[in-house]
């Protein structure tokens, strides 16, 4: 399925010319379908895009979910007729917005506790009922089973019959504390907060000299990428942490990415509930002192 930032330029795209290519004009249409298909692979990816295009009285912002929601029930489609499942890894989605298991479609979702402001070392696997019903347990311990005898054994039902033995409690308690306090605040509210704090990160970042920022589609989620020409990530990361500056540096499990961007890899900084726009000016700055260093 596209990113945020791809299907924000597909919808760039409809916008500058969608008035005067209507569904029936196939060059633009199968363009379209084309850029989907490269992504998503799907098989219907050109009844996708002329469905689309053919909404034309949408928002830009309709149609960009419209063609979500249609790229996703076609991936849904596809794996079923197969008879694949659908895991669905949450880890970077649940920390930013409302999720709907039912409405996803998915077979599994999963999500690390830490990720979502909790603990490290626990984390949850939702799995449709029936799914779950029919797998057998994969460790042994207390609590995983129904009755056991010389003979044979039989197993609770789940999800008791997947947490064999003593559980993580403090763990579980805290990530219970943790799904809390994100819904204290809101997630529209966290939201926004986001979109705020990195429009201000994408201006003050742009001002610093030779930093290139990698990915800034509109509504993208709270993540700042970016390389500087006189270092590499890992000597930056480095040396602004002597100033108290924390950000990530590496191929972000994201290998294939860094290959198509050929980039060995990028300096990140997060944004998250706690970040203000002066961790931003900390940031430029430190990266100041970089290109003193390097430069």
């Amino acid at each position: 399925i596209p990113d945020e930032a791809e299907l924000n330029a597909l919808v760039l795209a409809i916008e500058q010319d969608v008035e005067g290519h209507m569904a029936s004009d196939k060059p633009f249409v199968r363009k379209l379908a084309t850029a989907i298909d490269a992504h998503c692979k799907a098989q219907q990816a050109l009844v996708i895009a002329e469905e689309a295009v053919r909404d034309v009285d949408l928002t830009p912002g309709q149609l960009k979910a419209e063609m979500r929601l249609r790229l996703e029930a076609q991936e849904r489609a596809f794996a079923r007729e197969r008879d694949a499942l659908m895991v669905v890894d949450g880890c970077q989605g649940v920390v930013h917005m409302p999720v709907d298991v039912t409405a996803l479609g998915a077979d599994f979702y999963v999500f690390s506790a830490h990720k979502l402001y909790g603990p490290n070392g626990v984390g949850v696997l939702w799995g449709r009922s029936e799914i779950l019903a029919e797998m057998p347990p994969f460790l042994g311990g207390g609590d995983m089973i129904d009755r056991v005898t010389i003979e044979s054994s039989t197993y609770a039902e789940p999800p008791a019959r997947f947490e064999a033995g003593t559980p993580a409690i403090a763990e579980t308690i805290a990530l219970g504390a943790a799904v809390d306090y994100v819904q204290s605040i809101g997630m529209d509210a966290i939201r926004a907060h986001e979109q705020q704090v990195l429009s201000y990160a994408h201006q003050r970042l742009s001002a610093v000299e030779g930093l290139s920022l990698i990915g800034t589609a509109p509504g993208k989620s709270g993540v700042v990428s970016f390389t500087m020409d006189c270092a590499h990530p890992h000597d930056i990361s480095t040396i602004i942490d002597n100033d108290g500056v924390a950000i990530r540096a590496g191929h972000h499990c994201a290998q294939p990415l860094m290959d198509h961007l050929d980039l060995p890899s990028t300096a990140r900084a997060s944004v998250g509930v706690y970040t203000r726009p002066e961790d931003f000016d900390a940031l430029a700055n430190a990266l100041e002192k970089v290109r003193r260093i390097f430069g």
